[in-house]
């Protein structure tokens, strides 16, 4: 078989695949591996080492976007750029950690959340962003190497613009659980 005929196949293939991509079945499989993702992300981040929260969730993130395309029986052709898209997402996410984590120290909110529950949160929000972010794209029938960061942000901004995920309403949710927990 030439690579000119190969790729035909793979293409055909993935198009055959991507016209299932509104079943029901994989999009389950779909959102419990981010689910799944997304807990395990979080539980990675609490981790009080450096570094190994980032290397450990990255790896989360890539072996999810793996097996969300496994489940689309998509090929993904450009591994680096899938892993540097990852890495991205969770230095981003590692960055406004951080700046949450000094934001409750200088409100003195320390007391109640632990620097590393707000990393476990960042960790698990983005991770699950990543998924959700993949997951559209592969629906919608593009390839993963025409995702871009513009959509991660895009998404980001959609969901605050569309839903009532505010600082106010996050902090609120927060301390309700807190008080629920420990009341």
């Amino acid at each position: 078989m030439t690579s000119s005929t190969a790729d035909t196949t793979s293409a055909n293939r993935q198009e055959d695949n991507l016209q299932d991509n509104t079943s029901i079945a994989p999009l389950q499989s779909a959102s419990e591996i981010i689910g799944i993702a997304s807990g395990k992300a979080s539980a990675i981040a609490a981790l009080p080492i450096p570094l190994v929260d980032v290397v450990g969730v990255v790896y989360i993130q890539t072996r999810m976007v793996q097996d969300i395309a496994e489940v689309y029986s998509l090929e993904i052709n450009d591994q680096q750029r899938l892993l540097l898209s990852n890495t991205m997402t969770v230095l981003l996410g590692k960055t406004i950690s951080s700046l949450t984590a000094s934001f409750a120290h200088q409100v003195n909110l320390t007391f109640i959340i632990k620097e590393s529950v707000i990393k476990a949160a960042m960790a698990g929000f983005f991770t699950k962003v990543t998924g959700d972010v993949y997951l559209q794209h592969i629906r919608s029938g593009q390839s993963l190497e025409s995702l871009s960061p513009s959509l991660f942000m895009d998404y980001v901004s959609d969901q605050i613009t569309n839903t009532d995920i505010t600082a106010s309403r996050l902090a609120q949710n927060s301390l309700q659980a807190l008080m629920s927990k420990y009341l």
